[in-house]
């Protein structure tokens, strides 16, 4: 349910003198911890993600990347920028 969606309805209700105050903020702090939640659960997917990554192996040695790149425009030996350790 979009954001705005979810805090139209209790709003509604608090206008229409249906629900107190207290519930209408109960109601919006509801959806922030739920935003709160999704966000936490989305940064550790990405966390566990880059764990399985690294875990199988993933990323380069710096010692032989460095010794085999060759920069694409100057032939010239690439800049190495992230290291699997």
């Amino acid at each position: 349910m979009p954001r705005a969606q979810a805090t139209a309805t209790p709003r509604a209700r608090y206008a229409a003198g249906d629900i107190a105050l207290v519930e209408l903020l109960a109601a919006q702090r509801s959806l922030h911890e739920a935003e709160t939640a999704a966000a936490r659960a989305h940064t550790n997917a990405a966390v566990q993600l880059v764990a399985l990554y690294k875990a199988l192996g993933g990323g380069w040695d710096v010692s032989t990347a460095a010794s085999s790149a060759t920069h694409p425009l100057r032939g010239t030996a690439a800049p190495v920028a992230f290291s699997s350790r």
